[in-house]
């Protein structure tokens, strides 16, 4: 008879087995998952894929060339700078200026005093970065800046002093505007560019270490990635991820490709600053590729020409159609006027170009002189000036306004239909217009394409983000002679082959449009205790009819203005808002009495001041 303890103990070995299986099976199951998910983890983990998209506004904001002025003040005459409230007659201790009479008429508003050869009130200044602060400050994935954050010097002389504490007063305005109120932090990412009067003298920096470049990076640590610092110490440029994996800015130091920079020696040889900074250039762009990056490329003077060395214009231009597939725009200021143009294979070529539609524009700052050799790299040997110069020295300076007009439309017309080209051979400038009532402050805010293909998202990067920023040394990036960077012996490159890419197809990143806002002084004068009111001149979508702002598209654009003509309804609008909306202030002016300054003789008029600022 069983003992009470027989029913505890299994009765053989087989349901021995069977009770401690049951027990531990559960445990089992567990402990496979877990290293079954962690091995999947491990075997799909990739440190370079892509990072998540954050939340875009799909905006962005250029603006440029503030150059605000201290010693602004309200009715002081535009002879003065807006210095002095004097009598308006133009005296001839002004007369080393090369604008013309009309810019030397009237006096300052409250807010500015405009189409004059006055800077910018601080009053505007102010009201601008609150009025960006208000209304764009959580609105915009990224703001793009390119220089001239000082005052002109026509009648006070600057010091170094007073430029860089302009740079540092216009840094912290950026800061104050884009930040969060919380933290105080940048929530917006700011890239500035060097101008050529953010340096004492203007026009002339050279290659660094120097006291100019290490106090801008200074001024613009909160702008500049840490990784940046020292390229940027180095030569005046840096690249910046504003957003992650997807798409970089490149802010370059135009003052190396400079003709109006005597400290720079062009880009001839290797060891120029302006070849370094190109290869540099180059070599950032080559790994945005590898990580399916695209870029904007922005700078203060633009590649001209009229303006860089020869060396530097053609490098460039065969860096950009290289890269054309991956650049989704080239922005630049200095010049003021509203307007793009274009850059062809066929112009950056070693061989002397045919091409006699070249664009190039002068500031007041350019000394330009327009019959120099276009393949030479010596600095600007022209009249400094020209209202003292021969009447053939004059004819550099100053042009027909008819002329002006057919050259621009010859431009244009040099562009050959979009059947009979290919795209891949043509890039294009664009020209901000400025804050500086050179004409009416103006800024533009661009949209572009934010949706994002999840397959492309997927794809992987072949460096992560540190390495992407590691220092470059120009030294060790290659310098192959048969490279588009260098000659071509007037053979045009080969350039990738995309039709997919947003230059050239509205997909993500492509910008779609911009939107012009300017504030008309007159009326803001009117009002000196009112704010003004940043309106819209024009949108590129309504105005122009332009999808987006591909390549493809603007080169619609310039077939469409050619074929418009001189006296056609598109070619006025293009005129208008190249002045940014002051054409009728400038003809009023004339017609007050030009001739009475002076005598009239021997002065430019203002569509002859336009010629001289766009020098083909």
């Amino acid at each position: 008879m069983p003992t009470e303890r027989t029913h505890l103990l299994p009765k053989t070995r087989s349901s021995f087995l069977s009770h401690n299986v049951t027990r531990t099976l559960p445990f089992a199951l567990l402990v496979l998952v877990i290293y079954s998910v962690a091995f999947y983890l491990l075997w799909t983990y990739d440190p370079y894929a892509k990072r998540p998209l954050p939340p875009l506004t799909g905006r962005f904001i250029h603006i440029t060339d503030i150059h605000p002025d201290p010693y602004y003040i309200t009715n002081g005459t535009a002879k003065s700078s807006c210095h002095n409230a004097g009598e308006e007659n133009i005296d001839d201790g002004f007369r080393t200026t090369k604008k013309p009479k009309y810019m030397r008429m009237g006096r300052g508003g409250v807010w500015g005093a405009p189409a004059t050869v006055c800077d910018s009130s601080m009053k505007m200044v102010n009201y601008t970065f609150e009025w960006l602060k208000e209304n764009w400050r959580d609105k915009v994935d990224f703001v793009i800046w390119t220089g001239d954050n000082s005052r002109h010097d026509k009648d006070i002389p600057r010091s170094k002093e007073e430029v860089f504490n302009l740079n540092r007063m216009v840094a912290q305005k950026f800061i104050d505007a884009f930040s969060d109120p919380e933290t105080g932090q940048l929530s917006v990412p700011v890239i500035p560019s060097i101008g050529n009067n953010d340096m004492h003298p203007s026009n002339r920096i050279g290659p660094g270490p120097n006291e100019i470049l290490d106090t801008l990076a200074d001024i613009w640590s909160p702008f500049i990635p840490p990784t940046q610092q020292h390229v940027f110490r180095r030569g005046g440029y840096f690249v910046k991820e504003v957003i992650p994996d997807r798409l970089i800015v490149i802010s370059l130091n135009t003052l190396a490709f400079y003709k109006a920079n005597k400290a720079s020696d062009g880009c001839s040889n290797t060891n120029d600053a302006g070849s370094r900074q190109l290869r540099w250039m180059e070599e950032i762009l080559r790994r945005a590729r590898t990580r399916d990056m695209k870029a904007y490329i922005i700078g203060h003077v633009a590649p001209r020409r009229k303006q860089y060395m020869s060396s530097c214009f053609k490098k460039y231009g065969r860096i950009a159609l290289k890269f054309h597939d991956m650049i989704l725009g080239h922005h630049f200021g200095h010049s003021n006027l509203d307007h793009f143009f274009f850059i062809s294979a066929k112009a950056v070529v070693d061989s002397p170009s045919d091409d006699t539609t070249e664009l190039g524009v002068a500031d007041e700052d350019d000394k330009v002189d327009s019959v120099e050799n276009n393949n030479s790299d010596s600095h600007i040997n022209g009249t400094s000036n020209p209202l003292n110069a021969t009447r053939d020295d004059k004819r550099v300076y100053a042009y027909a306004y008819e002329e002006y007009a057919e050259k621009l439309l010859e431009h244009y017309r040099s562009v050959p239909p979009l059947q009979m080209l290919n795209p891949e051979e043509y890039t294009v400038i664009h020209i901000n217009p400025s804050i500086i009532p050179t004409f009416f402050p103006s800024l533009r805010v661009f949209h572009y394409n934010k949706t994002e293909n999840w397959m492309n998202a997927a794809e992987i990067s072949r460096d992560t983000a540190d390495e992407f920023y590691t220092e470059l040394d120009e030294d060790d990036i290659s310098d192959d002679k048969d490279d588009d960077m260098h000659s071509t012996r007037g053979k045009r490159s080969k350039h990738r082959h995309d039709p997919k890419s947003p230059s050239h197809t509205n997909t993500f990143l492509t910008a779609l449009g911009y939107t012009q806002y300017f504030v008309n002084l007159t009326k803001a004068n009117e009002y000196p205790n009112t704010k003004p009111s940043w309106d819209v001149e024009y949108t590129t979508q309504e105005t122009y009819g332009m999808r987006d702002l591909t390549i493809d598209s603007w080169i619609k654009l310039a077939r469409k203005i050619a074929k418009d003509g001189m006296s056609g309804f598109l070619w006025k609008k293009v005129q208008g808002h190249m002045l940014v909306g002051t054409t009728e202030i400038i003809k009023e002016r004339e017609r007050m009495g030009l001739q009475r300054l002076n005598g009239g003789k021997g002065d430019k008029g203002p569509m002859d001041y336009i010629m001289s600022e766009l020098e083909f």
